[in-house]
């Protein structure tokens, strides 16, 4: 089972994932995107912690599109 912690900072937030025996963490920028956003589609997807980056970097890339 995925476990996801979201810890805030002052420029943002870093997203940790943790699966079996990896852990992984991507620092997200709140001034592009909403870091509980990012967790909410990292949870409902489960996403492997090996792949937040690519996943994180999609996300971006498709904000961007609507905006």
């Amino acid at each position: 089972m995925m476990k996801y912690y979201l810890v805030r900072s002052k420029t943002g937030a870093i997203l940790f994932a943790k699966g079996c025996d990896i852990i992984s963490h991507i620092h997200i920028d709140s001034s592009i995107i909403d870091p509980a956003q990012v967790l909410s589609v990292m949870k409902d997807n489960q996403v492997a912690p090996e792949h937040l980056q690519n996943v994180y970097d999609d996300l971006i890339a498709d904000f961007a599109k609507i905006k």
